[in-house]
């Protein structure tokens, strides 16, 4: 093994202080480094990979999804960090707010033809682009078709015209028994004009399959979302009543919780990660028995979960992965 040099080591403790500064600043004690993984909830994992790539010498971060998991608190310190920083950060994110504040430059990745643009600006600044090229595209594309269509009708109204002076000249060739001078003469006028016809349809159709030929290509767009919900039977005006409900898990209490939520109402749970928001909600949901207090449920109530790491069954089609039991 190569010796250790000496500047690794004042990196170490330089790495060491600053993980200690995080930890602080994320409300995380020291006897946090000492827990097993498995003893963590999803957002103290997501601060151990925060706090992993802060202390990085990388000169440039791929982060995927950063902010799932985060707290207020880790959220801002992410967002600091990023604008602090001179590195470069290629981000994939779904937060459309923590977009708008971070970065310079949007890729966006085209669904159908699966190539990349790049727009300048925040997320809110890339929808007002995007929507403009559309639309764009829409008008050059829509314009495009105008100009064939009437080309097109030029060249078939000429052939049309070239047609029926063919077929008067046929017709006075039967009605003549005696072809005449002053006829021969009508009938070379009439197919000199015909002539001109059918070269100017000619000349509209070929004007046609070049337009054609340019490539434009009908703008896809994505299919309206259109859903509705109808609730067969509403739940009473009372949903979950929960008096000084209290959950000891190892060293960590959570409670006593107090809390009444009526029908209608839409609450947001906040808090540091591992407090127990989570487990606040699956004890109102009876997944988790509270250790003291009582939790009482409204009367036709029908609960829908929606946890932060699902489970699928991959032996199901997709169809049956949702459809009610």
């Amino acid at each position: 093994f190569p010796t250790r040099r000496s500047s690794d080591l004042i990196d170490e403790k330089i790495i060491i202080e600053n993980s200690k500064t995080l930890l602080h600043q994320l409300n995380l004690s020291e006897d946090f480094l000492s827990r097993e993984m498995n003893e963590l909830s999803g957002g103290e994992k997501s601060k151990i990979g925060f706090i992993k790539m802060t202390i990085s010498l990388a000169s440039v971060f791929l982060l995927d999804e950063p902010t799932n998991n985060l707290d207020l608190p880790a959220l801002e310190i992410l967002e600091n960090f990023i604008k602090k920083s001179n590195k470069a950060f290629l981000i994939i994110s779904h937060d459309r707010e923590f977009l708008d504040r971070i970065v310079g430059k949007i890729i966006e990745i085209d669904e159908f033809t699966r190539s990349a643009r790049i727009y300048d600006g925040g997320y809110s600044n890339y929808l007002k682009i995007r929507e403009a090229r559309i639309e764009k595209e829409w008008g050059e594309y829509e314009d495009k078709q105008l100009k064939m269509k009437r080309l097109a009708d030029a060249a078939q109204s000429r052939g049309r015209d070239a047609e029926k002076i063919e077929k008067v000249i046929r017709d006075k060739r039967k009605q003549s028994s005696k072809v005449t001078e002053r006829a021969v003469g009508c009938n070379t006028g009439l197919r000199a004009i015909a002539g001109k016809a059918s070269k100017q349809a000619k000349v509209l159709r070929r004007r046609v399959e070049r337009v054609d030929e340019e490539g434009q290509e009908k703008p896809k767009s994505r299919l309206p979302l259109k859903l509705s919900f109808e609730m067969s039977e509403r739940s009473g005006d009372k949903v979950f009543e929960v008096k000084n409900v209290i959950k000891n898990i190892g060293n960590a209490k959570i409670g006593p919780i107090d809390l009444s939520v009526r029908y209608g109402d839409r609450i947001l749970i906040v808090g540091p990660n591992g407090v127990g928001k989570t487990t606040h909600v699956t004890m109102l949901l009876g997944q988790m028995n509270p250790d003291s207090g009582t939790i009482e449920a409204g009367c036709c109530l029908q609960s829908c979960y929606f946890p932060k790491y699902r489970q699928l069954d991959n032996n199901l089609t997709v169809l049956e992965q949702y459809m009610p039991n």
